[in-house]
């Protein structure tokens, strides 16, 4: 009987323990794509965000090559629409060229799907199709298996 009391206590202790952990954010800040099939993995990652918004510019030392998303109205949790009335606004720049999901016909070019978004961070993917011109007659950049992890 004491053994089973015992063993008990030690069962609710843990859940307790397990319980009144904190919830901690991303460990780092990093973002993560490719680009026409060619890996972009970010060196520097600078972001601004408030209680509904986030947006971040993520640079590739070695080309340049910078991948900006911006979101203004994230409802926690859940998949944002890329270009048209979606609102969350997407660029790919690298030397000589620009490429941006603004546009003047309202088509859905991507998403966001973000898994954490609060005091802590960010943490989301990403996969869009975006123009060079916003008439789309330039250039097409894919940009697919994106991924960031944002610590606040």
């Amino acid at each position: 009987m004491n053994t089973t009391l015992r063993s008990a206590l030690c069962c609710l202790l843990v859940l307790a323990l397990g319980a009144c952990a904190e919830e901690t954010g991303p460990e780092t800040t990093v973002v993560n794509a490719k680009v026409d099939g060619v890996p972009f993995t970010s060196q520097a990652v600078t972001n601004v965000h408030a209680t509904s918004s986030l947006r971040f510019t993520a640079v590739q030392a070695a080309t340049s090559d910078t991948i900006i998303i911006d979101m203004p109205k994230i409802q926690g949790t859940g998949s944002l629409v890329i270009g048209g009335k979606g609102g969350v606004v997407a660029e790919y720049r690298a030397p000589g060229k620009y490429f941006t999901s603004i546009d003047t016909i309202n088509t859905v070019q991507g998403s966001v799907d973000v898994s954490q978004f609060d005091d802590k961070g960010a943490v989301g993917t990403f996969t869009f199709q975006i123009y060079q011109n916003k008439d789309f007659n330039g250039d097409i950049a894919v940009v697919n298996e994106g991924s960031f992890s944002i610590k606040f």
